[in-house]
C-alpha cells in the first residue's frame, strides 16, 4: 500500500512540474511575441503584482474569476 501510495504521489509531482514547466516555456513565448502580460480573454493588461505572484497567469484577476464561477457552477 505504501509503494502505491508513493507512486500516486510521484506522479502527481511529475504531473505538475510538467504543468508547470509548459506553463513557463508559453511564458517565455509570449515574452518573444511581444504579448505577456495581455489577458487572453478580454485584452487587457494583467497588473504587475498579479504577475509577480504567478508569472505564468494568461488571465487578469476578474477573467481569472469569472472562469473559476463558471467552472464552479
Amino acid at each position: 500500500a505504501l509503494r502505491i501510495s508513493t507512486e500516486q504521489h510521484d506522479e502527481v509531482l511529475r504531473r505538475r512540474l510538467a504543468e508547470k514547466s509548459q506553463a513557463l516555456a508559453e511564458a517565455m513565448e509570449q515574452i518573444r511575441e511581444g504579448t505577456y502580460g495581455v489577458c487572453r480573454e478580454c485584452g487587457c493588461r494583467i497588473p504587475l503584482r498579479r504577475l509577480e505572484a504567478l508569472p505564468t497567469a494568461t488571465l487578469c484577476v476578474t477573467c481569472q474569476a469569472q472562469r473559476e464561477t463558471a467552472l464552479a457552477a
